[in-house]
């Protein structure tokens, strides 16, 4: 039997968005450092282990273990710290989202199904196992043709 599991954590993170701009053209609230508190869903799926003389009997996986993965790789390195500083790209949720997932699913070895990053208590975005695959496809496609074409001079 497959089954879906779903635990949640919340870390405290600043960032700016630097070139963000208002509805009118000026500099947006996000253009300036400010924080959120962060709320992050991971969903594992895998199979229902039948091992009677085991520990995660009839477990897809310890709630206790995949907390201790995602507390280790995620909320302890980003949890009171400023994105900007620790991370190498811009930090939009939407881009966060997609480092969190493949974070967790390639280093952490999770059988990831989807993750959600709430960023405000309304405001989440959602990245799917489909929805990773296929943008690192697209990343492989566009880095075999960057080496095809070389830098163009």
């Amino acid at each position: 039997m497959r089954a879906t599991i779903t635990k949640y954590y919340e870390f405290e993170a600043a960032h700016q968005l630097q070139h963000h701009l208002g509805p009118d053209g000026s500099p947006g609230k996000c253009s300036r450092p400010h924080g959120h508190t962060y709320r992050l869903e991971v969903q594992i799926e895998g199979e229902v282990r039948y091992d009677p003389s085991g520990s995660d009997h009839e477990f897809v996986m310890d709630f206790y273990d995949l907390g201790q993965i995602v507390k280790s790789r995620i909320v302890d390195r980003l949890d009171h710290r400023n994105l900007n500083d620790e991370l190498p790209f811009r930090t939009t949720a939407e881009n966060l989202a997609v480092w969190i997932f493949g974070d967790l699913s390639v280093a952490g070895e999770l059988p990831i199904k989807q993750i959600r990053l709430w960023e405000t208590s309304t405001g989440s975005v959602i990245v799917t196992r489909d929805q990773f695959e296929h943008l690192a496809y697209e990343a492989l496609l566009r880095s075999k043709y960057q080496k095809a074409v070389g830098d163009g001079s």
